[in-house]
């Protein structure tokens, strides 16, 4: 009786210890279940992040006093050269590229990558300039380059001293900035090389300043296809001392990253 007792006893213990490692094995796999944390789906966690980062780089610009296309690329981007996708973005309300007016609203998605179909359109948009033939390159002019005004024709004067550059040199004056002379040339002899008709054929930028889109620099005058006096006013005063502040603000520009 006593051997059945002891017997009886080793069996229980043995079921406790079993009973004791079993769950002890459950436990521990309940707590790695529990660290485990469940992913979110992906396409929720894109829409998500879309639905915020659109918000946060999505804005409206209000057309100022002087703003161009390019100039507003400037402003946002840094590089006058975004001025097609910032068109595209807006083409329903800006068909023509050179056309904005005051107070008009440019919806901007800060994110947006220019494409090349996107400069493609841009480019088709532009109103093609006139075309030049040899009698406007042979004829001589009937006058003198017009007054020093913005957006305004007026009675013209005769010709400063030394034709183009003695222009550029007198709207240098009026700005205080006749000692950055050197400056300027270095800027027009890299870009156009004072060529009136001076063409980039990958961009299609034009005239003295490579405007771009050229008929921005209509801001100076209707004959800013032919007249290089209507060019520089263009290039001074509305495009350098804006942008660059100074001639030599605007060389340094060039000589770091190849354009102005």
């Amino acid at each position: 009786m006593r051997h059945l007792t002891t017997y009886a006893s080793k069996i229980c213990a043995a079921m406790l210890l079993l009973l004791a490692s079993l769950t002890a094995f459950f436990h521990s796999q309940s707590a790695q279940a529990a660290t485990r944390v469940a992913p979110k789906p992906a396409p929720l966690r894109a829409a998500l992040r879309t639905l915020f980062t659109s918000r946060l780089q999505t804005m409206t610009y209000v057309v100022r006093p002087g703003d161009t296309l390019s100039l507003i690329a400037y402003k946002l981007w840094g590089s006058a050269s975004y001025w097609p996708k910032l068109w595209y973005q807006n083409r329903a309300e800006v068909p023509n590229p050179d056309l904005i007016e005051i107070g008009q609203k440019l919806t901007v998605h800060q994110d947006v990558i220019q494409t090349k179909e996107m400069v493609s359109l841009a480019f088709a948009a532009l109103p093609q300039p006139r075309v030049v033939t040899t009698t406007d390159l042979t004829d001589p002019p009937k006058a003198g380059p017009p007054a020093h005004t913005r957006h305004i024709q007026v009675a013209a004067d005769p010709a400063p001293a030394g034709g183009l550059q003695g222009y550029a040199q007198q709207l240098l004056d009026e700005h205080g900035l006749g000692g950055q002379w050197g400056c300027f040339d270095s800027v027009e002899m890299r870009e156009a090389g004072w060529n009136i008709y001076a063409t980039n054929p990958q961009s299609g930028a034009y005239g003295l300043p490579q405007a771009l889109p050229p008929g921005k620099m209509a801001e100076a005058g209707p004959d800013w296809q032919t007249d290089g006096y209507t060019q520089l006013r263009w290039m001074i005063d509305d495009y350098i001392i804006p942008v660059y502040g100074t001639p030599c603000n605007a060389w340094g520009h060039e000589e770091a990253d190849g354009w102005y």
